[in-house]
This record gives structure tokens, C-alpha cells and sequence, in this order.
């Protein structure tokens, strides 16, 4: 083969290979995008969501009675969503010990629902778990990922407070206490 054609050939391959390096990596690589399409990143772990005037949809959520807890019906009081397992998840567990206390501090205020974010839970699953974990809030399945997929939830637990009005106000990513959650909600409340 002649030189010309050999450096040719040779050029051509390295230029080849590096297309497919570079078509792989970007068809592997996960930007962060929402579940919805959205080329956003992903949410900070605290985010103000405020100034976005984001009304929260009516979502029907199945409970753990097997009653369909409609999210307008709790408009009025601020609502705090408990996104969650129901398998074994320490954090969720000792999530749910901030939130009893939140409860006991503020709960004629506010409305408390833990949803688990495991789409294969069943009625009877959520049932137990409200019992194991002596939860005097609705206990439900987040149905069909609602919140899960809107929020691209990434950790539990994941936290979401709703106004008074039905617009979310917060979200929180991981293990949030209670005196921080007293605070965020005193400050939105105002």
C-alpha cells in the first residue's frame, strides 16, 4: 500500500474511534434531566420554590385505609410531604422520628403524609408500616410516581411543603430535623 494511502486509511480510523469514544460517553452519560424531559439540573438539596408559583396538582394518593387522599382537600394548612421507603431504610426511620416530634409541636398547623416511593407497595405493605412505626399521619403510595417523577427524587427521604394556598413552597433532599423544619416552615408561614 502507499504511504499516502497508509496515513489516509490510519487518519481516517483514529477518526473513527474517537467519534465512537465520544457518541458512547454522551449517550451513557446521565445530564441530571427530569424525569419530564426538562434539560434542568437536578434540584439542590434545599430549594426555595417560592418565587416559582408552582400550584401543587390534585393528585389522588392511595393511603393506607385504601382511600384516595386528594391533595386539595388538605388546602388550608401547610402540608408536609415524607417521601420515603417502606423497605429498610434507617434514614426514613429516623425521619420519621422528626417528623412525630414536628407533629407533636405543630400538629393542629400542619398536615403530615409519608409516601412511599416504592411503586410495588400494597395497601396492607403501607398499613404495617404506619403500625410498625406508630405514625399518626396518612401513610400512602406516592400512585404512579407522581411526586417521585415531578421532583426527579433521587434520596429518601426527600421532603416537600405545600402552602396553605396548594402551591409548593419547599423542597429538601435527605434527612431533615425538626427544629430545621419548625424554622423553614415559620419562615414560610409568614
Amino acid at each position: 500500500m502507499e504511504p499516502e494511502k497508509l496515513i489516509a486509511v490510519g487518519l481516517i480510523s483514529v477518526i473513527v474511534i474517537i467519534g465512537v469514544v465520544i457518541g458512547a460517553t454522551y449517550l451513557t452519560f446521565d445530564p441530571g434531566t427530569s424525569s419530564n424531559g426538562d434539560e434542568d439540573e437536578a434540584m439542590a438539596p434545599d430549594t426555595d420554590l417560592g418565587g416559582l408559583n408552582l400550584e401543587a396538582p390534585n393528585w389522588g394518593l392511595l393511603t393506607s385505609n385504601d382511600e384516595i387522599l386528594n391533595l386539595h382537600d388538605l388546602r388550608g394548612k401547610f402540608v408536609v410531604v415524607d417521601l420515603m421507603q417502606t423497605g429498610e431504610c434507617q434514614p426514613c426511620v429516623e425521619q420519621t422520628s422528626h417528623l412525630k416530634e414536628l407533629h407533636n409541636d405543630h400538629g393542629d398547623n400542619i398536615e403530615i403524609i409519608s409516601l412511599s416511593l416504592i411503586l410495588t407497595d400494597t395497601v396492607s405493605r403501607l398499613a404495617e408500616y404506619k403500625s410498625e412505626n406508630d405514625i399518626p399521619w396518612f401513610v400512602g403510595l406516592d400512585t404512579s410516581g407522581v411526586f417521585g417523577e415531578y421532583f426527579n427524587v433521587q434520596y429518601v427521604p426527600t421532603l416537600v411543603i405545600i402552602d396553605d394556598e396548594g402551591y409548593f413552597r419547599w423542597y429538601h433532599a435527605g434527612l431533615w430535623e425538626c427544629d430545621d423544619m419548625s424554622e423553614t416552615l415559620s419562615q414560610l408561614d409568614r
